[in-house]
């Protein structure tokens, strides 16, 4: 696996199955780049729960090896499963991220919205501003309103 080109990586993580899928995926994992992130995320969305876990747990780890700038940046990515896993690492780094956990309120993806509503609620020490699991878009509207005053007032732009 070592031998083959991250393209190579990348396309036979969407032909291979089962064991040789983890090895494709594990090996990617020890690339830098968007490619080999790409796949990891596509391979996080599988509906195979073995498979799920594990691409996640490897986008992680190869998030957790990259710069700040770069996990910040994947706070936006276009895969719901790279902006969760890199909003868990900027965390875990203890990166200036509020800002952009109050952008991810209204993410497309409820599991990132969710992640980044219980990580502020953490950081405000308790203080909930919303918006409850399964709002409408109206009310997470509302709840970003409230968690920019809400960090206006702590001195975060």
């Amino acid at each position: 696996m070592r031998q083959m080109s991250t393209a190579d990586l990348v396309e036979a993580a969407t032909k291979e199955r089962d064991q040789r899928l983890k090895q494709v995926l594990s090996e990617l994992a020890q690339r830098p780049g968007d490619d080999p992130l790409g796949a990891l995320g596509i391979a996080a969305g599988s509906y195979e729960r073995d498979v799920q876990q594990y691409a996640r747990n490897l986008l992680v780890q190869n998030l957790s090896r990259q710069t700040p700038t770069f996990v910040k940046e994947k706070l936006a990515d276009d895969k719901a499963e790279v902006r969760l896993a890199a909003a868990r690492v900027a965390v875990k780094r203890n990166l200036p991220v509020v800002s952009e956990l109050i952008d991810q309120l209204t993410d497309s993806n409820e599991n990132v919205r969710e992640f980044a509503h219980q990580t502020l609620v953490r950081v405000a020490r308790g203080t909930d501003y919303g918006p409850k699991k399964g709002a409408d878009k109206e009310e997470r509207d509302k709840a970003v309103e409230k968690w920019r005053t809400w960090w206006t007032r702590q001195g975060g732009r």
